[in-house]
């Protein structure tokens, strides 16, 4: 009786089990072909990029063409409209101004007196930067390493801030390097480029490879002595201080030519994100976004006030260097927000106006 009972239990449990089975085996097959489905698709897609790649190492286009960056997109290339805007409020104001303005998506550039140059100010605080996170490339710093503080102390520094509706100057105090006998690297870079901050930068200008430093501004065509000594900025070597030439250290970090992606990205950060927001002074678009630096400097009485930057509108990127002469610094100050609103205004109504060509079937 016990041994029916038993059979009859097995024969009731068989199916049950093979039912189980043949799921566990769908679901294996299906997971097999979702990987090679996967796996396919990785290859197609690695094959056409080789392809692409091929294509674009022997093109006479540009390999950006390949890519799908900038083709058929009717970029900004005419700019004598704004020229001629800016050359009139120049005129206008009997303004002393040296401007440099670039489309970097592709190259379409204008310049009013954008070779006169001078010294570059606090401007001088971006190549350190990018030195500094050459060090960090080659594993001689951490962003985490603790730098010495104590006793290199230069003095306070004036910053400027951008309040909700207007700007203002303050004195910023030497407290976070007198109390503490340390700081991390990262926290340093922070103040000099989003603070301005002139003790952080003598702190790490102890750091900083001053051969490589030399061959960097003499790669971006930038006066490497003049950058930091203001007596040898005056005379010949001042074009290569003006607009044009500073404009080239922002290049270098848009393309990224000299530090890894990822580093020419978080300098680009820090000075996307300053005090000093440009955005809100240039009373600019709550879309639109600068990075930028701004550099002073007084000999003399003279009021030099110069700004370098890059305008992010949607999928406008304009590079643009400004040097005001002659005004005190709140004056200078709103003179290169003027310039960059009118600016970021024409970029953004020629590039709707240019975009109307897409719904007209041109492209």
């Amino acid at each position: 009786m016990e041994e029916s009972s038993q059979a009859s239990s097995s024969a009731a449990d068989t199916p049950a089990h093979t039912r189980k089975t043949n799921l566990l085996v769908i679901v294996q097959v299906i997971i097999i072909i979702i990987l090679i489905v996967a796996f396919v698709q990785v290859y197609w897609e690695n094959l056409k990029f080789k392809e692409t790649e091929a294509k674009a190492e022997n093109s006479l286009l540009s390999v950006k063409a390949y890519y799908g960056i900038g083709s058929k997109s009717f970029t900004i290339f005419n700019f004598e409209p704004l020229q001629t805007s800016m050359q009139s409020y120049i005129s206008e104001k009997n303004l002393n101004v040296s401007v440099y303005v670039e489309n970097l998506r592709n190259g379409a550039n204008f310049g009013i007196n954008s070779r006169e140059g001078d010294f570059p100010g606090s401007l001088n605080k971006v190549p350190l930067a990018i030195i500094i996170m050459q060090e960090v490339e080659r594993g001689k710093l951490s962003l985490d390493s603790q730098i010495p503080t104590r006793g290199i102390i230069a003095s306070d520094s004036v910053e400027i801030y951008t309040n909700a509706d207007s700007v203002t100057f303050l004195s910023e105090p030497t407290t976070s390097y007198t109390n503490n006998s340390a700081l991390p690297l990262h926290i340093l870079l922070e103040n000099m480029l989003q603070k301005s901050d002139n003790n952080a930068f003598q702190i790490l200008t102890a750091y900083v490879d001053k051969d490589a430093l030399q061959q960097f501004l003499n790669y971006v065509n930038v006066d490497a002595q003049g950058s930091y000594n203001p007596v040898k900025a005056s005379g010949q070597s001042n074009r290569l201080l003006s607009p044009k030439s500073l404009a080239n250290i922002f290049l270098s970090l848009y393309y990224s030519t000299v530090l890894e992606p990822d580093d020419s990205e978080y300098i680009l950060y820090l000075l996307a994100n300053t005090t000093f927001n440009m955005q809100k002074t240039a009373q600019l678009a709550d879309n639109v976004m600068v990075a930028h630096k701004y550099g002073v400097f007084n000999p003399n009485n003279e009021r030099i006030f110069s700004d370098c930057g890059i305008i992010y509108d949607n999928r406008s990127r304009i590079l643009y260097c400004i040097t005001v002469r002659g005004q005190n610094e709140p004056e200078a100050v709103q003179t290169t927000a003027v310039f960059v609103r009118t600016i970021s205004a024409y970029v953004a109504k020629t590039r709707d106006e240019l975009d109307t060509y897409k719904t007209r079937g041109y492209v």
